[in-house]
């Protein structure tokens, strides 16, 4: 499966970010199936330790349907993040073997201006 990596997607430092991600041409079985499991650790470089991980159970990664998720963090996780950049992708989890989806974010973390 390849990659599929996207641009434009800054996170803010402090505020909510969120993304839905939908396959239009999705393998014959589901990618997302009901009751699946997923993580995404967000790094500084692909190398470094992780900084935040999100998972499934904590509402991060959200099923929409069968080829549809919402990933996201919350203004707290976002706080937690350098400003830079930061890497991440998905694995579903709930396998016997984690399951590399194809997934991947380069991102910017901005700091912004206006700091409520």
């Amino acid at each position: 499966m390849s990659d599929y990596v996207v641009d434009g997607l800054d996170i803010v430092i402090g505020y909510p970010w969120a993304v839905q991600i939908e396959f239009i041409r999705t393998p014959a079985e589901s990618l997302f199936p009901a009751g699946s499991l997923y993580t995404a650790q967000v790094r500084r470089e692909i190398s470094d330790v992780d900084v935040l991980t999100i998972l499934t159970p904590s509402i991060g990664v959200q099923r929409v349907s069968d080829s549809e998720i919402i990933m996201q963090m919350t203004k707290e996780q976002t706080t937690l993040l350098p400003a830079g950049s930061v890497v991440l992708d998905l694995v579903r989890t709930d396998t016997v073997s984690p399951i590399y989806v194809g997934v991947f974010f380069q991102l910017a973390v901005v700091q912004p201006v206006t700091r409520l």
